[in-house]
């Protein structure tokens, strides 16, 4: 009998094509594109992933995930063009938003506000073949272009459409000035260099002093055009009829007299590692914490510590030499910030096991393109070098206003002040800025001799130390009687009345302070403090060098009316203390590592200093005597320019002409004074006779003129 057959239906086996399955897909691709398109405004574990990975850009992708979703629910038919502009959109923003931050080691947060890990590997891959100028050029076509197969629209209507967006203006009159301002500098900065050359030799005025600046690779006689015109920051005495110039076909040396700085590959492999062995390091002493960023200077490399909430600092500032250990660095040249200013991390500083240093051609060059932009307008500026974060570090000697400077023999304080040197003479004229240069060495600042900004010869001797600190306190004084007669406080404001010319600025350095102090302590010490108390707003201004910052050299006093503070590597913390109120000094490396703190700033900064060579110093330095035909120094009192032989001999002939001279000299130097009343007491003689006396010592160069009521200044200790 034959079997009936089954009624019962067959299951249908879930597959790939099953409605039931491919509605679950279709329903977790929509949850997804819309979490991905949230995912920057919604703070959850699974969003912090995905902004980590993607960004800012996760917008981008989600847009595009939620269409192709919504068309494959609605079975729609597939639209290529738009799937294609938005997916090259999506690729182009993901790397434009890491491109242009260009973060070296970017933090968790870092990333959350790019383009992502994603975004921050693919520009890493594009670094490697093209530089970021073309790199963003291209995205930002590839961007354009998206956006045109996405509207359909050719670029001028979507030029047009976007400048609908955009709010109109509302320009006041002195809005349309600036506009004005800016129109012109571009059309100056467009200017090609032969017609620049062209200005300079016709001898035209200029209608504006911006000049476009080019990178170190421009041609040497442009170079030297664009320095002379950025310098002279549109004072020129053509332009100003109170300015009497004296310097006014004066050319400012060119850059091509200075060396190019070499440009090195930096191996990122070499800090990932040593970043990873201070991690360890830490972890062994069961200190959790992670290097969240590095800052790769010329010659110091700093890397950010985040530690955890609750960890004492102190656990890792104790844990010093077992770092120095690990990373295979002298224990003396580890530096530990706690904190990084302006974070709360902190900085574990090491030597860079490839170091760049920095030539004293880049500071002019930032220089020259700050005044372009005209961001601060430099009186006196000072390129001290860069810093750990690879900024060049350019400070206004006016705002400090004086400066100390410490450092040990090797450490670069010599190289330092050339530096500060040299960067006045390539921006200013010799009737803007004079020098009083003393050298106890003899031969630090020899080099230097002969060149129109000295108002004397560098000074050697002592005596001829004493007698210029003197002439500065006169000049001082004379300085505020011009200032009180003009109505106004400052130099600044004497210069907007009567040119920059009328009143220079006067920088006196001195190379070795130890020596001059131990010498001449009770002559030169008192000149010095009233100069560092009341000479910044006549526009004098002091640059103190020693290589031993004792309190016997750099007393309370002195160092509490110099509040600039230079400090290169020094003996020990004793030291480091005296010149910056704080130890660290004593562990700087060397060759121009320095610490620099300035009256604006709580901490101290780590600079890497500028370095000028001695063949540039020759060359700036043949440069400008070149253009004096005749030795015009500039010598206001010619008790500054008198030599000792000078001296004995006025006080020989002297002695000829009166007996009782030499009994004067005698009397002078044994009380330290000088006044008509004790010569008549200690010689025995009339009012008349001891008042000649009196001239014939002031015009023999042993007494200072009469100065009020104050007593006259003794010029020399002994004949």
């Amino acid at each position: 009998m034959p079997r009936k057959k089954s009624t019962k239906k067959k299951k249908k086996a879930l597959n790939i094509k099953s409605n039931e399955v491919q509605f679950f897909i279709k329903l977790l691709m929509l949850i997804a594109s819309i979490t991905v398109l949230f995912a920057p405004f919604v703070n959850s574990i699974i969003t912090n992933d995905i902004n980590i990975k993607l960004g800012f850009s996760a917008i981008g992708w989600g847009i595009l995930f939620l269409i192709i979703t919504i068309n494959s629910i609605f079975k729609r038919k597939k639209q290529f063009k738009t799937l294609s502009a938005l997916l090259l959109l999506a690729v182009t923003t993901t790397i434009l938003f890491s491109a242009i931050p260009d973060y070296k080691y970017p933090t968790p947060y870092e990333l959350t506000h790019s383009g992502g890990e994603y975004g921050q590997n693919l520009h890493e891959q594009l670094k490697e073949f093209l530089s970021k100028p073309i790199e963003l050029f291209t995205l930002f076509t590839f961007f354009l272009t998206g956006l045109i197969l996405l509207t359909n629209k050719n670029p001028e209507d979507l030029i047009r459409n976007l400048e609908k967006l955009l709010p109109e203006p509302k320009l006041q009159k002195n809005d349309e000035i600036k506009l004005f301002t800016s129109e012109t500098s571009q059309n100056e900065a467009e200017r090609s260099s032969e017609e620049q050359l062209a200005l300079e030799a016709s001898g035209e005025p200029k209608e504006s002093e911006h000049v476009a600046i080019k990178e170190p690779k421009m041609q040497e006689p442009v170079e030297e055009t664009e320095i002379k015109i950025l310098n002279e920051n549109g004072t020129l005495a053509a332009q100003n009829k109170n300015n009497i110039a004296q310097y006014t076909d004066w050319n400012l040396p060119p850059l091509s007299l200075l060396h190019r700085p070499t440009v090195k590959n930096i191996d990122k492999n070499i800090y990932r590692e040593q970043a990873k062995t201070i991690e360890t390091t830490l972890s062994t002493f069961n200190i959790p914490t992670k290097v969240v960023n590095v800052n790769i200077g010329p010659t110091v490399v700093r890397y950010a510590l985040q530690i955890e909430q609750g960890t004492k600092v102190s656990k890792i500032t104790s844990l010093a030499d077992n770092l120095a250990l690990s990373l295979a660095v002298p224990q003396t040249s580890l530096r530990i910030e706690t904190p990084i200013p302006g974070t709360n991390y902190i900085g574990i500083e090491i030597p860079n096991p490839d170091p760049q240093f920095v030539l004293i051609r880049e500071g002019i060059i930032a220089l020259n393109k700050e005044i372009l932009r005209k961001t601060n307008e430099y009186r006196l500026p000072m390129i001290l070098g860069k810093t750990v974060d690879g900024h060049l570090k350019i400070e206004e000697l006016t705002t400090l206003p004086h400066l100390l400077i410490a450092g040990t023999t090797g450490s670069g304080k010599s190289s330092g002040i050339n530096s500060i040197i040299i960067g006045l003479l390539m921006t200013k004229r010799p009737d803007e800025v004079k020098f009083v240069m003393v050298d106890p060495k003899q031969i630090e600042l020899a080099l230097y001799n002969d060149i129109p900004h000295l108002l004397t010869p560098v000074i050697t001797d002592m005596d001829l130390a004493t007698q210029a600190f003197e002439w500065a306190v006169r000049e001082m004084e004379k300085r505020y009687t011009m200032l009180k007669q003009a109505g106004v406080k400052q130099i600044s404001e004497y210069h907007k009345l009567h040119g920059k010319t009328s009143m220079p600025y006067i920088v006196v350095i001195v190379d070795e302070m130890a020596d001059l102090i131990i010498t001449k302590k009770a002559t030169v010490e008192t000149p010095i403090i009233r100069l560092a108390q009341k000479a910044r707003a006549v526009g004098i201004h002091l640059i103190l060098a020693t290589q031993k910052p004792s309190v016997n050299v750099i007393t309370g006093l002195i160092k509490s009316n110099i509040p600039g503070r230079m400090s290169f590597n020094v003996a020990n913390g004793m030291d480091s203390r005296v010149i910056m109120d704080q130890s660290g000094a004593e562990k700087l490396i060397g060759k121009g590592d320095m610490l620099y703190k300035s009256p604006s700033q709580t901490k101290p900064v780590r600079i890497q200093g500028a370095y000028t060579d001695t063949s540039e110093i020759k060359a700036v330095v043949e440069f400008i005597k070149k253009q004096v035909t005749e030795k015009n120094i500039d010598v206001e009192n010619d008790q500054l320019s008198l030599k000792p032989e000078e001296i004995k001999a006025t006080v020989q002939k002297s002695n000829a002409r009166n007996e009782l001279f030499m009994k004067a000299v005698e009397v002078v130097l044994n009380e330290h004074k000088a006044s008509t009343s004790l010569l008549q007491r200690r010689l025995s003689i009339g009012y008349n006779k001891a008042a000649n006396l009196m001239e014939e010592l002031e015009a023999a160069g042993v007494v200072g003129p009469q100065n009020g009521s104050k007593p006259r200044a003794i010029l020399i200790n002994s004949i």
